[in-house]
């Protein structure tokens, strides 16, 4: 049996979740907002009570190595304000 994962927007629980994937041989692949990736990590927004964090740009390439990227437009822009 196969499974596609596809994950979005390149947040912090990314750390955790590529490490899970790694110990049980799983494939994935990541959207990542390259417009949004800044040097540091930043709060990005609070989804209830739980605070997202996006991860930085120096991290990101060790975090994804050996996963795919793929692009999921460059700033995640809200389709009903385009």
């Amino acid at each position: 049996m196969r499974i596609c994962q596809c994950w979005d927007d390149g947040n912090l629980d990314d750390v955790r979740l590529c490490e899970l994937l790694r110990a049980h041989g799983a494939t994935a692949t990541f959207n990542l907002n390259s417009g949004l990736m800044r040097p540091e990590r930043y709060h990005a927004w609070t989804n209830g009570s739980k605070d997202v964090w996006k991860l930085s740009a120096t991290e990101a390439p060790s975090v994804y190595a050996g996963f795919d990227i793929a692009n999921h437009t460059a700033t995640h822009p809200h389709p009903t304000k385009l």
